[in-house]
């Protein structure tokens, strides 16, 4: 994942949420993520960082998806699956690595990407469309390399029909909630 703790956003709540889950039946989940400050303490086992570039403006780090380290421990952890969050930076290194290793590789499609296509559109001398284009066709090309897809919702899974005729290889896998925090809400506060 190009982004987890401690930085807080629907892609972090997701793998987070889907990790403890995972974790709770039995199975042995490692995080391979951006990262993080040098003041940050990890929380959790089995959380490795790539190394990245500081960008203040967003208070993020951006993966630099090469790391010797993670090149010398991924044989050794013996792995069943690998699964992306994104289909740049980390998600071209999950591509990598589950070819290395021939793993299957699990995408989950988070985010409705083409929507976001003005704010790219900023920083490229093009129109709003050539830069969908771009997207969609780069979007189009990972998803047909991953063995199967993962969708929060069903409008999401409706967007790769639309995107490149997808119909295939998907799941939906609403993320869940965690209720505890509501639980013991202080309704005064």
């Amino acid at each position: 994942t190009n982004t987890y703790k401690p930085n807080v956003n629907g892609v972090v709540r997701s793998v987070s949420t889907f990790r403890e889950a995972l974790i709770r039946m039995g199975h042995l989940v490692f995080v391979f993520a951006q990262e993080a400050p040098q003041d940050y303490e990890e929380p959790e086992q089995f959380i490795f960082r790539y190394p990245g570039v500081n960008i203040p403006m967003f208070n993020y780090s951006l993966s630099l998806p090469s790391s010797s380290f993670v090149n010398k421990l991924l044989p050794s952890l013996k792995l069943d699956v690998i699964h992306s969050n994104h289909p740049v930076l980390l998600g071209d290194a999950a591509i990598k690595k589950a070819k290395e290793l021939d793993l299957p590789l699990v995408f989950t499609f988070h985010t409705r990407y083409v929507e976001y296509a003005d704010g790219y559109a900023a920083y490229v001398p093009h129109s709003k469309a050539f830069v969908e284009g771009i997207v969609v066709d780069g979007l189009v090309k990972y998803l047909n390399r991953c063995q199967h897809i993962v969708t929060p919702s069903d409008s999401i899974k409706q967007t790769l029909e639309d995107y490149g005729g997808i119909t295939e290889r998907i799941t939906t896998i609403p993320t869940g909630i965690d209720l505890d925090p509501f639980r013991q809400a202080d309704g005064q506060a």
